[in-house]
């Protein structure tokens, strides 16, 4: 949440803030503060020059990328599997 917290210190300041792309949508929650989020350095500089217009991030909700990985997913290795398996029932003997 660094992004959102510069942006509410920004507005809070009456300031613009310029942030990465990648981090704009959750800048943009901060309300009515005036935000760049530049998807390059050349993309940065070719708006303060003028020649390009990089609009303001609409604020979205983060995706969710806790994806757990499954031991279902595991092709071969059945006695690695079944020694995790064991394991993690808590048995101590094979």
């Amino acid at each position: 949440m660094p992004a959102l917290a510069a942006a509410l210190a920004a507005s809070e300041q009456s300031r613009g803030l310029i942030c990465p792309a990648s981090c704009g949508s959750e800048a943009a929650w901060a309300g009515d503060v005036d935000i760049v989020a530049a998807p390059s350095l050349i993309a940065l500089v070719n708006h303060v020059r003028g020649l390009q217009v990089l609009n303001r991030p609409v604020p979205t909700l983060a995706e969710d990328k806790s994806v757990i990985p499954d031991l279902k997913d595991v092709k071969g290795q059945e006695t690695a599997k079944r020694a995790l398996e064991i394991a993690a029932a808590g048995a101590t003997t094979c």
